[in-house]
Order: C-alpha cells, then structure tokens, then sequence
C-alpha cells in the first residue's frame, strides 16, 4: 500500500502531461478491464495490427503490452481497447469518437501505462488521479455557467450537514464533474443510497459518467445533458436530499418568448437577469416531505433587494423551510472569488420556528489541523440548534425570529445579527507602557526638543472621560462621486480615487488618478478643507470605508467610488481628529455593524454611514490629538528614515488606541 501511495502520486504529478482525452480513456480501460468477459473472439482492427493472438486479453492488457504499439501508433490502441468495452459502457461512444490522433510524448505515456498497471487497483486509487487533473483544470480555466469543480473539503462538510440517515435518494441538479455525487457515493457508502443528477452539457455529462464509474458508482443523470431549469429530467421525482452549488448568478436563463415560464415557479417568478432563486425554487420543489438540502448560494442571495427576490426569500422563510444559513469565506472555489453562503433547506422545520445564521468567514475549510476542529465547531453548532439547545446570540452565530428578521428587510446576513465582537480593555491596558517605551525611543532619534513636545505631552494627559456620541449623518453631509464613462479617466483633472485614500490619512499634495470633467463638475464636487473623503467599495471589509482627511483645499475631484463627507458646521468636530477617529477600532466595529456580508466587492451606501454613530471628546482634547495627527503625517513625509517612520507608524496606531478607543470602551461599559 505504502508504494502504491507513491505510485498514486507520481501518477497523478504526470497526468498534467498527457492529453485529457488519452490520459481518460486508460483510466477507463484499466477500470474497466479488471470485470471484462471477453465476448467471442475479438480480434479485427486487422487482426490487432496483423500480430492477432490478443483473443483473450483484457483490454488493458492490450494497452500495456509494447508490441501492440507498431508504427508508434498509440491512438489506433487505444482506440481499439475502448472498442471492446464499448458494448458494456454505452457512454464511451462519444469519448472513442473524440479520441484524435494528437501528439503524444511517448515517455510520458509509456510512463503512465507502467504505474497504471503496477498500481493495486480500487476505486480510491485512479478516481485521485482523474480528480487531480480536473483540479488542475478548474484553477487554469474560466468556466462560462459556474463552477465545474467543488473542491473535496466543501463536499464533505456539505454532506455533514446534511446529516443523511438510512436508505435515500440524493440528487445534484447542476452535477458538472459529478464531484458532489461521487464523494457522497463513498461518503455514505454504508448506507443504500441511491444517485441521481444533471449536467448542461455534452462535456459536462461525459466527464461525470466517467468520474462515477472510476469510484464505482452508478447515477441516474437522465438520457441526455440538458438545462435543469428549462428541461427538467426528473421532474417527476422527488428526493430525500439534495446538495447542489448551483452556477452564480446566472443571467439570461430563460426568454422572455416563453410563456410557460412563469407556471413552475410555486413562490414567483425570479428575475432574467438572475437565476439564484430558481435555483432555490427548484431545489424546493424537488424535496420529499421531511427532506433536506444543502445549497451553495452567492451573498447576494442573502442580501438582495430586487423585488421579486425578496418577495421569494420572504415566502420561504415564512413557509418554515429555512433552517441555516452560514456565510463562509471567499476564495474557496478554483476559479471564481465570489464570497458565498450554504442555505439549508428543511422541510420538516417548523413555521415561524427561529433561523439560525452563522458568521463563518474566518473559518478555513481544510480538513486537517485546527482547521478541521473549526469545521467539527461548525457542525456541532448545527445540530445543537436542531436540538434546540444553542444560547441565542455570540460573536458568530444567532438565532433570530421572523419578527426580527422582518425589522431587518428580509436581509439573512448574519453579522447583522450577531453581537458585536468585544475589544479587550485589558489588552489595551496593558499595552501602555509599551506606548510610553515607544516614545521614548522615538525622542531618541528625533533632532530637537520641538519635535518632543508633540510627543511626550502624552505620557502625561489623563485619558478623556467626557465623551459624545451621535450620528454621523448629524454632523456630515454625504455626497457621492463623480461619475464617468470609462474613456473619461487616465487625463484631464485631478482625482481622488480609493487607492488614494486606503494610502493616505491626510490627502496628498499631488494625484495620481485623472478624470475629464467640466467646470460645472469641478464645482460639484470640489474638496474643502475639512472635508474626509471615504471609500464606499473595496474587496475586503477590511478595507471598506477608510478616510483621507483634507487639510486644505484640494485642486481635485473624487470619483464614484468615493463619498465626500463635509461638516454640517464648524466647532463641532475637528477634521484632524478625526482622521484618527477613522482609524480607531471603535469606527472599523461600526463598519462591520452596518455592512452586511457583500457579494463581489464590500459596499458602504448612504443608508449605512448615516445609521452609523461617531464619538468625540471635548474640543480640547480633539485638537491635541488632531494636531499630533497631522504634525506625524507632515514629518513623515520628509523624513527618508524607514526605521523611524515605522516607529512614528506604531506611535500612531497606539495613541489613537489609549486616548480614542480605550477611553470609548470604558464609557459603553459604564
């Protein structure tokens, strides 16, 4: 076994030379040889090549014989291999007919055919090997109706939570390489379990018949490939589970010409431009009474506002069949980073019953580790709420009520619910003296007393403990950015796009971003002093909403992807303040507060900063940190010593988390 393990390997590193199509059909052949009757006499293809005596050879035996392959001829071969399996398979029709001849790297193929014939043959073993090069072909490829591949580690945690019973029927609506089906063959191959699936196309439905017979499976993928929502093959089926990860947002999928449409959906038509919720609707309908379905879905779907979706999402939730929803981290599939969700659907769940919605985005789903330990924290999650035993609501999961998800517009995302996550006071406590050692090193290489001052005066001041707290939208005017047709950017006038802000607390002098704007636009959306430039868009929440403070009047505009913050009038906030304020872990858990979990790229609205609250302290104690602020940023721009601009770095980080988020924290628990 231990050689077999490095044979295995070996394999399947050398499977990303050979052909696909060759590098399919020895698989097959050695699969199948190992049950092949031989029928008659079997010879032809000019009496194998006019060397005949292969009448009782297994196919493979024919492959991994060198005599055979005269003339270098390794297609006709092969070819003739699969011929003989043909009547047993009917599926290798298509595969014998896009066998070409194509050039072939001899080692490379002699190679494969010696460790395909020394390997211990089972299931597990060539069933890697072709996963492995459809791996490798899903991370090199972007397919045009969603993802072919679902890696292993989702499958089984999706199978998990399926939490299959007894004997049952399985079905995969968008089954593409057969992964899911496959895996919960052998996942489950204690259990009898019967298989069925469908595939759009000819590819697709050929790759899946191959994937289950090398793990020993059988699955009813119906007839032919062909659209699931358009021509359901087993539409007058219904299953004990399902488990699917459906194309993202496909659009287009039906036309608008055809008016039987509308008829098959039982909670309302989805959208043309979107087909997550037939999806949804299909899956649905496809469940038996007390099943159960597992379903990857964008964000989008937990999140959308488009009137016919929420009307859907609305009526399912209130026909009790939403039973989880788990927001999970993006980058998981091979060729998309779309952030997506698992919805699991019961419809043996109860109506008006509470939905639990779990925050999974920090976990990884590798399946060794510490890593596992957090998927066995997931599932157990799940089966303590179906056990009704979980406490209603931690940093990472709640329980909700319809009534509270109404108050919400139907959003199902989970941080919206959850509680917020708690910054440790004690952690900052005991950082300060750690913040006094660094300005004391700072003062070291700094060059005159002048500089200290700005420093040192922080050693001293008390904390402030007199703090207010309002709105953002009661102190700010929101304004968003100019918009232009892409042949507008790149020249013309200044800009201040969102590389600029997530660089620059302070805005620069000078900018890099240009846009063609008139002078009625120049005037539109001008840069004051005062004014805090916002981006309302980046890839990760992290980086959502940052701020660049203007300290003069700037000779630029700022983009669409940008919102202009102006004070509603002087004296209330100062702007250098803050620029710190912005930065502060208090702001950054406000914005986590208000965003729900974003589809391709996190997005900040109007609605959101406005329901966002903002602390301040006295005048005073914002213009001393305000002015130590902006007296770093200026110094740091002509100072050419990295090592202590890092330290001016870390000073900063640390002054604006004793005197703005520490004292914030001791006033919310008070």
């Amino acid at each position: 076994m231990e050689y077999d393990f490095y044979r295995i390997l070996k394999a399947k590193k050398l499977a990303y030379d050979i052909d696909s199509d060759v590098l399919n059909c020895l698989l097959l052949i050695r699969q199948a040889s190992e049950t092949y009757i031989p029928s008659g006499s079997q010879l032809t293809w000019e009496e194998l090549f006019n060397g005949n005596e292969a009448s009782n050879k297994t196919p493979w035996e024919i492959v991994a014989n060198p005599i055979n392959f005269r003339n270098n001829d390794y297609i006709s071969v092969i070819r003739y291999a699969m011929s003989l399996i043909k009547p047993q398979l009917p599926f290798f029709n298509t595969m014998i007919a896009n066998l070409q001849s194509t050039k072939i790297g001899e080692s490379s193929l002699n190679e494969m055919i010696e460790l395909l014939s020394s390997i211990s043959l089972n299931a597990v073993s060539l069933s890697t090997i072709y996963e492995s090069r459809l791996c490798k072909e899903a991370r090199d490829t972007t397919l045009k109706y969603g993802d072919f591949y679902t890696p292993r580690r989702i499958i089984r945690c999706l199978l998990q939570l399926l939490n299959l019973k007894g004997k049952a029927t399985i079905y995969d609506p968008c089954c593409g390489s057969g992964s899911m089906l496959c895996i919960a063959g052998k996942f489950y191959s204690d259990e009898t379990i019967q298989l069925y699936g469908q595939t759009l196309e000819e590819a697709a439905y050929k790759i899946c018949q191959m994937n289950l017979f090398l793990h020993g499976l059988n699955a009813d993928l119906g007839n032919k490939p062909a659209n699931t929502l358009l021509e359901d093959l087993h539409i007058d089926r219904q299953f004990d589970y399902i488990i699917s990860n459906p194309p993202f947002n496909l659009s287009n999928w039906y036309n608008n010409s055809d008016t039987e449409i509308g008829k098959r959906w039982k909670y309302g038509l989805p959208p043309r431009k979107n087909a997550n919720y037939a999806w949804l609707q299909h899956i649905i309908s496809h469940l038996k009474e007390n099943g159960r379905a597992v379903v990857l879905l964008p964000n989008g779907s937990l999140t959308t506002q488009n009137s016919a979706e929420l009307d859907i999402r609305k009526k399912i939730l209130y026909d009790g069949l939403v039973e989880v929803v788990i927001t999970l981290p993006a980058g998981l599939f091979y060729n998309t980073k779309i952030p997506c969700c698992i919805w699991i659907i019961n419809k043996s769940f109860k109506q008006n019953a509470n939905v639990l919605l779990v925050d999974a985005r920090n976990i990884k789903f590798n399946t060794h580790g510490n890593d596992a330990i957090q998927i066995d924290k997931l599932l157990k999650l799940v089966r303590q709420h179906r056990k009704e035993t979980l406490e209603k609501r931690t940093e990472w999961y709640a329980i909700v009520s319809l009534n509270e998800i109404e108050q919400k517009h139907y959003i199902l995302s989970p941080n919206l619910y959850t509680k917020n996550k708690d910054i440790s006071l004690n952690a900052i406590k005991n950082n300060y003296l750690h913040f006094i050692k660094i300005i004391d090193t700072i003062c070291l290489n700094l060059p005159d007393d002048f500089h200290h001052i700005h420093l040192t005066q922080w050693k001293n001041l008390a904390t402030p403990t007199d703090w207010n707290n309002i709105f953002l939208s009661e102190i700010y005017s929101i304004f968003g950015g100019v918009t232009k047709n892409k042949e507008a950017f790149g020249h013309g006038y200044p800009m201040v796009d969102v590389k600029t802000i997530l660089h620059n607390s302070f805005l620069p002098d000078s900018f890099s971003a240009f846009v063609n704007v008139s002078k009625d636009e120049i005037q539109k959306y001008n840069i004051k002093s005062g004014d805090i430039l916002l981006n309302r868009t980046s890839e990760t929440i992290k980086q959502l909403a940052c701020c660049s403070v203007a300290s003069t009047d700037c000779c630029a505009v700022f983009g669409s992807y940008v919102k202009r913050l102006r004070p509603q009038k002087e004296g209330v906030v100062n702007p250098f303040y803050m620029a710190g304020y912005f930065r502060s872990a208090i702001y950054r858990r406000e914005v986590e507060r208000v965003s729900p979990v974003y589809t391709t790229r996190a997005n900040m609205n109007v609605d959101r900063l406005s329901a966002m609250s903002i602390y301040y302290p006295n005048l005073e104690m914002q213009n001393k940190i305000g002015s130590t602020l902006f007296y770093v940023y200026q110094f740091q721009k002509r100072n050419p010593d990295k090592e202590l601009n890092e330290l001016l770095n870390e000073f900063i980080k640390m002054l604006i988390e004793q005197f703005i988020t520490y004292p914030v924290l001791c006033v919310e628990k008070e």
